[in-house]
């Protein structure tokens, strides 16, 4: 591991921890409740708080909150320019460091993600004027450095986390020696007057095992021991008339409290109709909690155990389906007296065996423990222009919000989720937790559409190709959970490069007071519920054109080239959703390239290129002639296409043709790079 990379500086300040009274925290302490859960169903204390840094675009502030709240600014609300934004700057031994997060104590870090780590973070603990303990931020957060590798850090579909705590008694700083990033940094804060250990660097080396057996424990939960289990197997099915909800059959079984339910294991398997992956089924079939004759879960099979459409295999810490189609829930579920888990038929069904496996444990509950939620929002046929949010969760207190399941239905193959999560708690007019796009939120980046497991978040299903149909995400909010005394209201931003529509469903899993409702409308019937299919929208393609991504490359004289998929940077559409990229270059440089010609004569030549704030400017040359003005491929903020550009007229033979561009500079106000960018290329005989 990276250990060198580690620069430790200790501070010169003094621990004030010591002149507090009230609990002692320390880093064994913070590193248990990564894996021990019971602590989520007491009531949060007073003071008790976890709050989100981030680059979010500032010109969001300009909205005043909830869309309810008027006047509001949608254009600053949805502001998307979410990289590159920090508290402020400040200088160091004659460098600039960029501030990122910084808030009074007692507290702790307990998340760090980015899309583009780069630099040097520096801690800053407990009013410090040098910092505390200092780390590589791309290798902190790729899991290189020890004693933090995976699964308490690492890249998740070219996501970058860290979930190692970092204590503070009195305050917290965090910056980085470099600037241009997408990050956000999630700090717990306890109840004033508890005393807290602050962070060391020798503590990696005294608490190395402990460490380690979390690791262990957060990639394969041990075998549950001194619980007892209760196992059932049998049928729903549909006894009478399709057409009476009573005859679709039910099971139940009785929970006999006090006790804590510490896991749930169910599987379905259609013996007449479908597949235990059937989206239909999943949908149909309701998994129930019922504690103290109070309802605090009906969500569709599927969503429950955070796999739908399809229930695809994923392990997560709290939640998961085995490769063999078991669905497990390991969120502690106290039962003070009385409680019934069931699976009910909503929706007329042959029939589907079931098996339950629930381990539990007998023991007092303490009367002001918290209820277990999970629940469930769906709507279909969105519209994401213009943009507007989705609310997950509207709860009141007290409580705490762990985790939340999304599944979405996109017609396009154009990324869907710029949207930022926002989530006010007890009655905030800004929320203290602001994103920067929903992958972020979920912990992976760049719209990456492929499938990936870690303890705390999940992309089980994504269909592609590239964003294009149904996809599931999960995160689990355990170190990193959002407690609330009042209220906790979460909206996420239906934020897609394309006027299309879309279905969103969530799962929102909390602690709440019993009897503390959602605020979300209640289940729809089955026939909304179900995932229909999709349609997948139709792809531009210039016609009569020769495609950048098509063409052969003959020569460069530095750098390289790619195809990607780039149709969901911008409402405005590349031929065919890819372009021929090249990066790496420099003025100078040259791409050679073959472009066939069917007959020999006059030709005019157009051209489409790609566009952005760290592209080059260019010369276009034909058959060794160069044709048209060079042509400046700067523009800011955003990627995106050209216009059709008419180079001019030229005669060329029939047979294959060199194209050339070459690199002849860049727009004064570009950012470092040179790239090009080639849609397509069309001749047109005259």
């Amino acid at each position: 591991m990276h250990r060198a990379i580690i620069l430790f500086v200790f501070s010169l300040c003094a621990n004030a921890a010591g002149q507090e009274s009230g609990p002692l925290v320390a880093f064994p302490d913070l590193l248990n409740r990564m894996i021990e859960m019971d602590w989520l169903w007491m009531p949060p204390a007073e003071g008790e708080r976890c709050i989100q840094f981030s680059s979010y675009d500032r010109n969001s502030e300009k909205g005043v909150g909830i869309q309810e709240a008027k006047p509001w600014d949608p254009e600053g609300w949805y502001a998307n320019m979410d990289r590159d934004n920090y508290i402020r700057e400040e200088r160091r031994d004659g460098k600039t460091e960029y501030v990122m997060a910084e808030v009074d104590g007692p507290g702790a870090i307990v998340r760090i993600w980015s899309a583009n780590p780069s630099g040097i973070l520096f801690f800053y603990l407990d009013g410090a004027k040098e910092p505390t303990w200092a780390a590589g931020f791309k290798e902190l957060t790729s899991g290189e450095i020890d004693p933090f590798p995976e699964p308490m850090a690492g890249i998740r579909g070219r996501g970058y986390n860290c979930h190692a705590p970092i204590p503070f008694s009195r305050r917290i700083k965090v910056t980085c020696s470099e600037n241009d990033h997408h990050y956000q940094v999630n700090i717990r804060i306890f109840p004033k007057g508890t005393r807290v250990e602050s962070f060391h660097p020798d503590q990696l080396d005294r608490y190395a095992d402990r460490i380690a057996s979390v690791r262990e424990r957060l990639i394969k939960p041990p075998p549950m021991d001194q619980v007892s289990t209760i196992d059932r197997t049998g049928t729903l099915s549909m006894n009478g008339d399709p057409n009476d909800p009573s005859d679709w059959g039910e099971a139940e079984i009785p929970l006999e409290g006090p006790m804590v339910v510490r896991e749930i294991a169910v599987r379905l398997t259609p013996s007449l109709e479908g597949k235990p992956d059937d989206p239909d089924l999943l949908r149909r079939v309701l998994f129930c909690i019922e504690l103290d004759s109070r309802r605090t879960v009906r969500v569709p099979f599927g969503d429950f155990f955070g796999s739908a459409p399809a229930f695809k295999a994923y392990q997560a810490y709290p939640l998961g389906v085995s490769e063999d189609g078991w669905g497990f829930c390991r969120f502690p579920i106290p039962v003070p007296h009385s409680g019934k888990i069931s699976l009910v038929a909503d929706g007329p069904l042959r029939e589907v065996r079931y098996d339950f496996k629930i381990r539990y444990e007998k023991r007092a509950v303490p009367e002001n423990a918290l209820t277990f939620h999970a629940s469930w929002h769906i709507r279909k046929k969105v519209r994401t222009r213009p943009f507007s949010d989705f609310r997950v969760l509207n709860a009141q207190g007290p409580g705490r919000f762990v985790g939340c399941t999304l599944v979405l239905a996109n017609s396009s193959r154009f990324w869907w989720g710029e949207g930022d999560e926002k989530i006010f708690v007890d009655g905030e007019s800004f929320p203290s937790t602001f994103g920067t796009g929903t992958e972020d939120y979920f912990g992976y980046a760049w719209a990456d559409p492929n499938p990936f497991s870690s303890p705390y978040h999940a992309q089980p299903q994504c269909d592609g190709p590239e964003n294009f149909g149904y996809t599931c995400l999960n995160r689990f909010q355990i170190p990193d959970m959002i407690p609330f005394q009042t209220s906790l209201l979460f909206d996420l931003e239906i934020w897609h490069w394309r006027d299309v529509y879309m279905d969103y469903a969530t799962t929102a899993y909390w602690y709440g007071r019993p009897g503390a409702a959602s605020g979300l409308p209640p289940v729809p019937d089955p026939n909304y519920r179900k995932a229909d299919k999709i349609e997948p929208e139709t792809i531009f393609t210039a016609k009569g054109a020769v495609e950048g991504e098509a063409m052969k490359v003959l020569s460069m004289t530095s750098g390289k080239t790619e195809s990607p998929y780039i149709g969901w940077y911008s409402d405005r559409r590349w031929s065919g959703l890819r372009h021929l990229w090249w990066q790496d270059c420099k003025p100078g440089d040259q791409l050679t390239l073959e472009v066939p010609v069917e007959k020999k004569g006059f030709y005019q030549v157009d051209a489409v290129f790609t566009r952005a704030r760290d592209y080059g400017i260019i010369q276009v040359w034909l058959n060794g002639e160069a044709i048209g003005d060079p042509i400046d491929l700067f523009t800011p903020y955003v990627v995106e296409p050209t216009k059709r550009i008419t180079l001019g007229r030229i005669q060329l033979p029939e047979g294959k043709v060199p194209l050339i561009l070459e690199i002849t500079g860049k727009n004064e106000k570009a950012q470092d790079g040179f790239m090009v960018g080639l849609d397509y290329l069309k001749l047109t005989r005259i």
